[in-house]
């Protein structure tokens, strides 16, 4: 079997991906990435043969216009959802004559694309193959990005956009779709697999303080790549400052923006680091604060870990809404967040000991979903099933 598998040009969107492609590979299936931008190097470091489709594009300069209106005060979910919807379909259509090419001269038996990567479904159906929509989070359709495609449909002669794929992989457990007010995809059309999502963050070298828990309960900070830019830094140097203020280790990521001149020097019980891999340094802490991204939030499910999330704006599906109504962990907003607010919340997640018990059912619920190995083992045989039906 030949899986081809496309993500937007982000790491946070090709690394939910990775089990299954891994998992492909040890089958001894053929796979291949085709993604842009940052994906590619991402694709490369886990080990995996990847294509550049939109080389000589200008895709970095979309995904920093977009992130700067996610950052905006006081957006809408509709303004947001906007914003969002209006820069994927200028990726995508950066990226769908690639992508096109390289299924037709690849060949593949399907294609595996993450939601918000509605070229994928475009690519399955005029190469004649299956359309697999792999979730990274919470659930939601294929067509809620594709209306965007419509003028790159329209320019390449395609004269009907695909609805939904037939099938989907789904790496969120029921107890958080429950409180999905987004619906996922049609499932009276779409074969739907459940699997575990193993959460993967890329490797790296781990200190050795990070391979086991401290005298102190462990606060991490991670605010991903809008950390240092959102609201000119005093949403990070308030989130610090009010974890700082209990007897607590807090570790705080700082990306590649560094930390806000504010916090120098930082308090003697922070420790700061560039980049630690969530899924190994969570499982030794006690809670996380974080942007409400899917990778971070999937990340402390899987661990078990209580969670602060401050986004930067709404949206839908909003993570941080099921977060909080799962048990799992409170939010603040961004605007007006005080340094006292932050530490009441992260009290709040460590000495109440209902979050942590939701957390940990969720990760039990995630635990017993089937593994990549046995989804993807699945879904070969229905695309085969499906092609021998086909046939006859």
């Amino acid at each position: 079997m030949r899986y081809l598998f496309t993500a937007m040009p982000g790491a946070s969107h090709l690394y939910p991906m990775v089990p299954a492609l891994r998992a492909a590979r040890l089958a001894g299936h053929d796979v291949l990435v085709a993604t842009a931008g940052d994906a590619v190097g991402a694709a490369a470091r886990a080990g995996l043969p990847v294509l550049d489709v939109a080389e000589g594009q200008e895709i970095a300069p979309v995904f920093d216009r977009m992130l700067g209106d996610i950052l905006e005060p006081g957006l809408s979910d509709g303004a947001l959802m906007n914003v969002v919807a209006t820069a994927f379909a200028t990726i995508g259509d950066r990226m769908i004559d690639g992508l096109l090419a390289a299924a037709r001269a690849w060949r593949p038996d399907a294609v595996v694309y993450e939601p918000g990567m509605s070229g994928g479904l475009i690519t399955a159906r005029e190469t004649g193959v299956a359309g697999v929509v792999h979730g990274v989070g919470l659930r939601h359709p294929t067509a809620w990005g594709m209306f965007g495609m419509a003028p790159s449909a329209r320019r390449l002669g395609i004269e009907n956009l695909p609805e939904h794929p037939e099938f989907e992989i789904c790496v969120s457990p029921d107890s958080l779709e429950a409180l999905n007010e987004t619906p996922g995809e049609d499932e009276a059309f779409v074969i739907k697999l459940l699997m575990n999502p193993t959460p993967f963050n890329g490797g790296g070298e781990l200190p050795e303080w990070a391979l086991s828990r401290g005298d102190r309960p462990r606060v991490v900070v991670s605010m991903g790549s809008a950390s240092a830019a959102m609201r000119e830094g005093r949403v990070l140097t308030e989130l610090v400052r009010g974890a700082a203020a209990l007897d607590a280790e807090v570790v705080v990521t700082t990306g590649s923006g560094g930390l806000p001149a504010a916090l120098d020097p930082l308090p003697k019980n922070v420790r700061a680091v560039s980049w630690l891999p969530m899924s190994e340094l969570l499982p030794v802490s006690d809670a996380v604060i974080h942007h409400a991204g899917m990778g971070t939030l999937y990340a402390a499910y899987a661990a078990g870990v209580p969670q602060l999330s401050v986004p930067p704006s709404g949206g839908q599906p909003a993570p941080h809404e099921v977060t909080e109504a799962r048990g799992a962990g409170l939010t603040l907003t961004p605007d007006e967040l005080t340094a006292r607010e932050v530490t009441g919340a992260v009290r709040a997640l460590l000495e109440q000991p209902g979050f942590r018990t939701a957390s940990r059912e969720v990760a039990a619920e995630m635990a017993a979903m089937p593994g990549p190995t046995a989804v993807m083992d699945r879904l070969t045989r229905l695309i085969r099933a499906t092609a021998d039906d086909g046939e006859e």
